[in-house]
């Protein structure tokens, strides 16, 4: 029984799979738009996926991409996370943060008023977090206000 990890051009893993037939892909033929590496049977998979990649005929190691927004580039360049990317990220998960706080706002919110006032306060620096995080270029660097729970 084989195991075959399916390589991109950039030399990054798409998929590892154990084919019910041995003689399905072969080492080094292209798929489409993936080439077949066979790689040993006892390999961790998760292991591989994450931190393996195919450069000069050879099998390389790498940190684990340091965020699910950052993509491969190749061993010149590496993970790489594109601005625009980060700027969605921003945008979608401030649109959650507001979403779940919308009932602090209606009119028959239990809070008192002073406390919807700081509710206000909050969804305001949600509402400034994209602007006040503008040259962030790491996920983790992200400054989210906190909720007035």
């Amino acid at each position: 029984m084989i195991k075959v990890a399916m390589v991109k051009d950039n030399g990054e893993i798409q998929t590892i799979s154990c084919p019910s037939d041995d003689s399905l892909y072969v080492d080094g033929q292209s798929y489409g738009e993936v080439t077949a590496r066979i790689i040993p049977f006892e390999t961790d998979t998760m292991q591989a996926l994450n931190t393996w990649y195919w450069h000069n005929d050879q099998w390389m190691t790498r940190d684990a991409s340091p965020n699910h927004l950052s993509v491969w580039e190749g061993p010149d360049v590496g993970w790489v996370t594109g601005e625009s990317e980060i700027i969605d990220f921003v945008r979608n998960q401030r649109g959650i943060y507001l979403i779940n706080s919308d009932w602090t706002q209606s009119a028959d919110s239990p809070l008192t008023t002073e406390k919807k006032a700081e509710w206000v306060a909050y969804r305001q620096a949600l509402r400034d977090v994209p602007a006040n995080n503008s040259e962030v270029t790491d996920l983790n660097d992200i400054i989210w206000p906190t909720s007035p729970i």
